[in-house]
């Protein structure tokens, strides 16, 4: 058991220039997740703003269909969140000496998902100079965008080092309560390989399983892997199996029915479904040259890292 207000103290006590006080557990991510706070600063200086999703007209229809708002979004820059901080005081005024178990706060408390938003603003962004017209090549790009937010949202697990973190995390991405045996297993990968070899495998994997059943076989990805530049080893494959099939996965509905609604929306649902037919080959990722496009993103996360690690102080988000 924990008690509630005594998580609200925590999260006070990490105040920041790049947080968001109203988002409950984002002052406290900001602070200490090295991804949450790199994919900030990247929206950041995209100028996109975080904005509370009950004051304008887009962010109410956000909170009744998300999905349906994530065009708007990229075209404005604007993420919507919940106000979840002043409800949590709310609730501690009522109940001062309230204690939950780890499970019952995502249950009492919605979830924000201003990371995998964002993340997409970033993509979209790194993407601009590639903006084209063609509808095929239009659903590349979305399908490495969301590669990219799956891919930030399952790394950033590697950084969580305490009860806390986890139940902080979960309430700011579309991530449950965190296992340990995945988080370990992360940990490990990133320590072994390196946070840039990783992504680039959680990039590809999540690419080719937002399209396919299965993921791309062992072999292919370490041969992607070694054609990026990373020098990972021969004893490499364990690792690469468990990571593709254990860890960078999502569920068979989102592939089957969500991608296919988002498509749909944005017309691109003929191209999706025909990309599907296609054989899940090194000559397939190569015709649709998906290594630029995780290469730009990996660098682009180096470099926000790396200022991140020096004191930023950016305008609140709003």
């Amino acid at each position: 058991m924990f008690r509630l207000g005594d998580l609200l103290w925590i999260d006070d006590q990490y105040e920041n220039g790049i947080s968001v006080p109203d988002c409950f557990g984002d002052r406290f991510l900001c602070r200490r997740n090295t991804l949450f706070r790199a994919i900030r600063i990247a929206f950041l200086e995209t100028g996109g703003l975080l904005k509370d999703a009950s004051r304008f007209d887009e962010g109410r229809r956000y909170l009744a269909a998300p999905l349906l708002c994530l065009d708007n979004i990229l075209r404005s820059g604007i993420v919507p969140f919940v106000g979840t901080t002043s409800a949590v005081r709310e609730i501690l005024r009522a109940n001062p000496n309230l204690a939950l178990t780890p499970p019952m706060l995502p249950h009492l408390v919605t979830a924000n998902h201003t990371l995998h938003e964002s993340c997409h603003c970033v993509s979209d962004h790194l993407f601009a100079s590639r903006r084209t017209d063609e509808p095929f090549r239009q659903l590349i790009q979305a399908l490495c965008t969301e590669a990219f937010a799956n891919s930030i949202e399952r790394l950033a697990m590697a950084d969580l080092s305490s009860p806390t973190d986890g139940l902080f995390f979960a309430l700011n991405s579309y991530v449950p309560i965190i296992t340990g045996p995945t988080v370990a297993s992360l940990k490990t990968a990133v320590g072994q390989f390196g946070l840039s070899a990783v992504l680039s495998m959680a990039m590809l994997c999540y690419f080719c399983i937002n399209i396919f059943p299965s993921p791309p076989p062992a072999p292919m990805i370490l041969e992607f892997l070694c054609e990026s530049g990373f020098e990972i080893g021969d004893d490499a494959n364990h690792w690469v199996e468990h990571l593709s099939k254990d860890i960078f996965i999502i569920k068979s509905t989102f592939r089957d029915d969500t991608s296919l609604i988002w498509f749909s929306l944005i017309g691109l649902d003929k191209e999706f479904t025909a990309l599907g037919r296609r054989e899940l080959n090194s000559g397939f990722l190569r015709d649709l040259e998906i290594r630029s496009s995780i290469e730009i993103h990996v660098k682009h996360l180096e470099a926000t890292i790396a200022r991140g690690k020096v004191s930023v102080n950016y305008a609140a988000a709003g």
